[in-house]
């Protein structure tokens, strides 16, 4: 396997920090809650904090990749993801750069079995979930998000 470049050029730390963030904020509670070892009500405060003070930092973001991989629950990501996890698990630690690395979160994207729990889900039209992913649906439990104070939005409310 491997191979396959990300393509659309150069990717910053910036910009591999916000997606981040949008595939960690999409994530059900269902998704993490039941993970074993690791309390994401708990944890996500941490790693939301590593994510923002670390967002220049190509290593800190490596970790946080891996920190939500492992907080996902063991129905969340698609069959076959165990057999090929070691495998990525060397490309992240690997990655010398932010589009190597943002390939390794698009790989964990793809891998999470977003239809299982959205309302109707649709079929395994990798492209199209893609699109409509970022979108939301709303029909999930609401996460406390980033907003406010991490995003520097309003400093009196």
């Amino acid at each position: 396997g491997g191979g396959g470049g990300g393509g659309g050029g150069s990717v910053s730390c910036l910009t591999l920090a916000l997606q981040l963030l949008d595939v960690e904020e999409r994530v059900p509670w269902e998704m993490v809650s039941s993970a074993e070892g690791l309390d994401w009500s708990l944890a996500r405060p941490f790693w939301l904090q590593n994510v923002q003070e670390g967002r220049h930092e190509l290593c800190t973001l490596a970790q946080a990749v891996g920190t939500l991989e492992s907080a996902l629950a063991e129905g969340a990501l698609r069959r076959g993801w165990e057999e090929g996890r070691e495998a990525w698990l060397g490309e992240l630690l690997a990655a010398a750069t932010a589009t190597e690395l943002r390939d390794a979160l698009t790989r964990l994207e793809q891998a999470i079995l977003w239809s299982a729990f959205e309302e109707g889900g649709g079929g395994d039209d990798k492209e199209a979930g893609r699109e409509r992913a970022g979108k939301g649906k709303g029909g999930k439990e609401a996460k406390p998000t980033a907003g406010g104070r991490s995003r520097g939005i309003g400093e009196a409310s």
